[in-house]
């Protein structure tokens, strides 16, 4: 779906029909420095991806930039296949999300069902394994990493928001031109609200409440959630 000149969002669906969760992936066009696109949906969803830019008229080899929100499975899940397929796209997160990224931490829910390991039912003992393999096979390098306040040249600079707590390093990125803020996991749109992320899924609350207070001082006419899609609002209210 095409939202301006710039901007367009991707609908994927998840291919495992016990969890039919749509993501919503956010796609960045700049004549001047091609495209980028913001996280990367979860393993195993290339050809859809790959489908759902080529149905906005571009193609993976116009991608130049890929920009991870966070270090979760459904937000990095192709970036090494896309790597492979093109391998000078440059990626873009936190200096915090890179050490989970690169393999130098433990991602956080990783670590977080490790603990528990032995408690765990089968099913999630069968989630932690798949997830610790995956991580371990998936190691990005040469990270390129972004703070609170910097600005990205794509689209009339998109300026990065620290929004941690969801996880250590998770950023929001606000479009400020467009009055756009393309929220990660920060918030989720259900029944055509805004809410919270559960606080279960969350690496450390007290970061997490401080970074919506931040959000609730932007302007923002529409957000985009990658679960949930789009709103269109008046007033933020979450």
């Amino acid at each position: 779906m095409k939202l301006n000149d710039n901007v367009y969002v991707l609908e994927l669906s998840n291919m495992d029909v016990t969890n039919p969760d749509k993501i919503y992936l956010t796609l960045i066009n700049d004549f001047n420095h091609g495209l980028t696109l913001i996280d990367t949906g979860y393993p195993g969803q290339l050809s859809l991806l790959k489908k759902a830019i080529e149905n906005e008229g571009f193609s993976v080899q116009d991608l130049n930039y890929i920009v991870l929100t966070h270090q979760d499975i459904d937000h990095v899940g192709n970036v090494t296949e896309l790597l492979n397929l093109k391998p000078e796209i440059k990626v873009i997160s936190s200096e915090n999300e890179k050490r989970y990224l690169n393999g130098e931490y433990t991602p956080v829910k990783v670590a977080k069902l490790e603990q528990n390991l032995a408690f765990l039912p089968e099913q999630m003992q069968g989630l932690y394994h798949m997830m610790n393999r995956f991580f371990k096979n998936n190691n990005i390098q040469n990270i390129q990493t972004v703070n609170d306040g910097d600005h990205l040249p794509f689209a009339n600079n998109i300026k990065v928001i620290s929004t941690f707590g969801h996880t250590p390093g998770h950023i929001s990125l606000y479009l400020e031109k467009h009055k756009l803020l393309i929220a990660g996991d920060a918030l989720t749109i259900q029944d055509g609200k805004l809410i919270k992320t559960s606080e279960q899924l969350n690496y450390d609350n007290t970061s997490y409440n401080q970074s919506l207070e931040k959000i609730s001082n932007l302007t923002i006419n529409t957000i985009i959630c990658y679960h949930g899609g789009i709103l269109t609002i008046d007033e933020l209210k979450f």
